[in-house]
């Protein structure tokens, strides 16, 4: 009795052993899924938010003369939360006009890629929408009117603030992701070489009416 009492508690500790190599290799990948699901959640929802700030700014701002750059600078503010504070993960940023059917009036489309410096006097932006750079007291600093910026496709002079005819400025940014545990039967995100239109990149974008302009220009 004590001998059968034995194997069946044998035979037990073995189903139990089994159980539990199929039970564990599941239960890990699952949590790892998880987080993988989490952290490309994180990703967008940050880049989702910095997007949706820069629209708002876009806005506001209307057609001032750094409106491009002060719409490039919101999203990079947000995606600096990321690891790392986001290099190598926001590809580009695209402000545009908006049809009247809701999509990107490609004739009125800027483009900008980003590049991270650390130089306060460097832009990290291709193309810049920045004015030039002088010397003012020996200390180098940006001067909106020296020079400036003139290859947009769509300038902000050419932005309707009037009230009745306002445009709509969409701001689309296009970014990757890096999957760290492999877990996912799915490829990283990865913005391919800025030529053209890079493909293989998550993108957020948002669409908001310009403002319209408050006081009249100074002349």
């Amino acid at each position: 009795m004590i001998r059968l009492t034995k194997l069946l508690g044998q035979r037990e500790t073995g189903a139990t052993i089994v159980e539990m190599a199929i039970v564990i290799p599941i239960f890990l990948s699952l949590i790892f899924v998880i987080i993988e699901v989490g952290l490309a959640f994180n990703t967008k929802l940050i880049v989702s938010d910095g997007v949706q700030s820069a629209a708002r700014v876009g806005a506001s701002i209307g057609n001032g003369l750094d409106v491009d750059l002060y719409v490039l600078d919101e999203v990079v503010e947000e995606t600096e939360r990321l690891s790392g504070d986001g290099v190598g993960i926001l590809s580009h940023v695209e402000v545009y006009k908006v049809n009247a059917d809701g999509s990107p009036n490609l004739a009125a489309l800027n483009r900008y890629f980003y590049t991270w410096t650390s130089s306060p006097t460097d832009c990290d932006w291709t193309p810049c929408p920045k004015g030039s750079i002088i010397d003012i007291g020996n200390k180098p600093q940006w001067d909106d009117y020296a020079g400036g910026y003139s290859g947009w496709t769509w300038s902000p002079d050419d932005r309707n603030v009037a009230v009745g005819s306002l445009d709509q400025i969409g701001v689309k940014a296009y970014f990757s992701h890096h999957f760290i545990t492999g877990f996912l039967p799915i490829d990283d995100p990865r913005c391919d070489t800025p030529v053209g239109n890079p493909t293989n990149c998550w993108t957020e974008s948002m669409i908001l009416r310009l403002e319209p302009l408050q006081f009249p220009a100074e002349s």
